[in-house]
């Protein structure tokens, strides 16, 4: 071996990487063409490096395989975690206001600011879904006015909102005082255990499963019904 080669041999791997000087890769070059030894040998460093090369290639590609994999594996966490959060605000939003939600609700009882012995009379109001076709029944007798004065104040009412519908069954009862004033009480019936008992006077709108509109045929068969004005009702 001569001492070019032991020269070349020493240059040969900075020649494969190509960090070697132009002069130094031309007497590389031409001593390659006529040296057989050093030409194995640097076919040699020349396959371990396109060795290298497809090892790190390889590598590469691996890894940006497991960063797609990763990013997919975010993905369908952040589409996973958005569809919970999706359902549950359809669960809320159907038990807040498609399911029957039942409260329970405190009875409350009619507290009249007056006695039954300020009652001079009672009026009574009625008309079925047409104010128009209101009619007037007046109540004189004591007991009769007792037995009014004693059915509102042992209703039973709740405080909580009536489900309303057009075409209901008005009674109105005015309460017509010793000293000149009148207190009113209004019932709406809208359905079977579904009414709805106000008075301004009162500041109250109870909701009751009480059959009010009754007291019109039943309280005394005898009084008389007369037809009245609009203007008239309560």
């Amino acid at each position: 071996m001569s001492k070019q080669c032991d020269i070349v041999r020493d240059i040969l791997p900075l020649y494969v990487d190509g960090a070697c000087s132009e002069a130094s890769a031309e007497m590389v070059k031409e001593h390659l063409n006529v040296c057989a030894d050093c030409n194995a040998i640097y076919q040699k460093l020349l396959s371990h490096t396109n060795e290298d090369v497809l090892h790190e290639e390889s590598e590469s590609v691996i890894m940006r395989h497991e960063a797609k994999e990763k990013q997919r594996g975010r993905k369908k966490i952040t589409i996973a975690v958005l569809v919970s959060i999706a359902l549950c605000i359809i669960a809320i939003f159907t038990a807040l206001f498609l399911l029957p939600i039942n409260i329970a609700y405190e009875p409350v009882k009619i507290d009249f600011p007056f006695e039954v012995e300020d009652v001079e009379s009672v009026e009574m109001y009625h008309y079925d879904g047409v104010p128009a076709s209101a009619e007037k029944k007046v109540v004189v007798a004591e007991n009769d006015i007792k037995a009014l004065y004693d059915k509102f104040k042992g209703l039973s009412l709740k405080d909580k909102t009536t489900e309303e519908t057009a075409g209901a069954d008005v009674t109105s009862f005015r309460f017509n005082l010793s000293d000149g004033t009148s207190y009113d009480l209004i019932y709406a019936c809208y359905g079977v255990k579904n009414g709805e008992l106000k008075s301004e006077a009162g500041g109250f709108k109870y909701f009751t499963s009480a059959d009010i509109g009754s007291y019109w045929n039943n309280l005394n068969t005898e009084l008389e019904a007369i037809p009245i004005n609009e203007s008239e009702l309560p």
